[in-house]
């Protein structure tokens, strides 16, 4: 499998929308465009599940919705979410710096064990990410200032695992109803 560098993102600013079925929008408005996932909340949680979807973009999700239906789901066992719809769905490296910026909000909020979890296409980012992540060193670095509005740069590297979380999407997953596809799975 190819290795693939994640571009150079910074964050300029950052918009919470008023909620909506469940979730927030959120835009992380980029250097390279802006980037609009929704935030399913949990509050104090410190994990989350990450998800992405294929090659189609949009919010694209295996077996009729399965990812709001399991965001919803994740809510109540305490676990956060955030659904990345890709600027660029055709395009490997901007997938993967989609997902990495949807790590550094994450990690924003305090959340310190992420499940990641890509549909299709959505596989192969969601490994990348993973390595680009396993790769850097240190934290997420940010500007001086941390305020919300300030410009902040992705630079990444693991976060603790969750046994818990794991074995809660495992649980998720095995009660879906229809078929997943290509789903792949990597825990931070």
């Amino acid at each position: 499998m190819r290795q693939v560098q994640p571009l150079e993102l910074a964050i300029q600013d950052l918009a919470i929308g008023r909620a909506a079925d469940g979730y927030h929008p959120v835009t992380l408005t980029t250097t390279r465009g802006a980037i609009a996932p929704r935030y399913y909340p949990t509050p104090g949680g410190h994990s989350a599940a990450l998800w992405v979807g294929g090659i189609g973009g949009n919010w694209d999700s295996p077996a009729r919705d399965l990812y709001p239906r399991l965001a919803l789901d994740g809510v109540e066992e305490g676990i956060a979410s955030l659904r990345v719809r890709f600027r660029h769905p055709t395009v490997l490296e901007e997938a993967v710096a989609d997902a990495l910026a949807g790590l550094w909000y994450l990690e924003r909020l305090g959340v310190q064990a992420v499940a990641l979890t890509g549909h299709s296409f959505g596989g192969a980012v969601v490994i990348q990410a993973a390595a680009a992540r396993q790769r850097a060193p240190g934290r997420t670095r940010r500007s001086r200032s941390t305020a919300p509005s300030r410009r902040s740069s992705i630079a990444v590297s693991s976060v603790a695992q969750a046994p818990r979380l794991s074995a809660s999407l495992r649980h998720s997953c095995a009660g879906a109803s229809g078929a997943i596809g290509a789903l792949a799975s990597s825990l931070l």
